[in-house]
């Protein structure tokens, strides 16, 4: 019993650290939507060429909005126990699309995503949405972590490689390679449990929920 109530005070404080991390990452592409929607309306922008410029970047940070709204929901629908939606999906379609729509934030970064889908099946019953989040959350990691420190934008390129495979004929296993420093042997314990944070992306104010 004392160390239900030691897990579920530390639990608490995470969820009270993931309020306030969520809350100042919606804030971000909140303002910047703000800021340059009121721009095209007030007519401060002038040009077909930065008209162009100004949509993308809404569309970015909708996009960006999007995937953290979805990620919470699900979060809290799977902490619920509730059940998921699933559907039939063709796997090497969902993830190369799945790809194509974050290759911009890699590009953004200096980096560029392999995809390698090699012996599976053609078609499985999942939850899409599920699935799309978690492949998501890590190569948005790996595009986040892919500099390593006091490296030269201008002169580095960097590759980052997701594998998806089947396991014993009936379990899809998704990796992702990168260049990034990694987590410690000690965070490795803690890695599945929810809105835990790595040392090093704290530490360097880097953004994320841990969700």
């Amino acid at each position: 019993m004392y160390r239900m109530y030691l897990r579920a005070g530390r639990l608490r404080e995470k969820e009270q650290e993931f309020v306030v991390s969520i809350s100042h990452e919606l804030r971000t592409p909140i303002t910047v939507i703000r800021s340059a929607s009121s721009n095209l309306a007030q007519g401060v922008v002038h040009g077909d060429e930065k008209v162009g410029k100004y949509g993308t970047i809404i569309q970015e940070q909708a996009e960006r909005l999007s995937r953290m709204v979805e990620g919470i929901l699900t979060c809290a629908g799977l902490s619920s126990g509730n059940k998921v939606t699933e559907s039939e999906i063709e796997v090497k379609a969902f993830f190369h699309e799945l790809v194509k729509s974050i290759e911009p934030a890699a590009k953004k970064a200096g980096a560029e995503i392999s995809v390698d889908v090699n012996n599976v099946p053609e078609k499985i019953i999942t939850c899409a949405m599920t699935l799309r989040l978690v492949t998501v959350n890590l190569l948005l990691n790996a595009i986040r972590d892919v500099l390593p420190e006091e490296e030269d934008l201008l002169h580095y390129w960097s590759l980052i490689r997701l594998f998806i495979t089947c396991k014993n004929s009936s379990i899809l296993v998704i990796q992702v390679e990168d260049c990034a420093s990694g987590i410690t042997e000690k965070e490795t314990e803690e890695i599945f449990e929810p809105f835990v944070r790595g040392g090093r992306a704290v530490a360097g104010q880097k953004a994320g929920s841990g969700q």
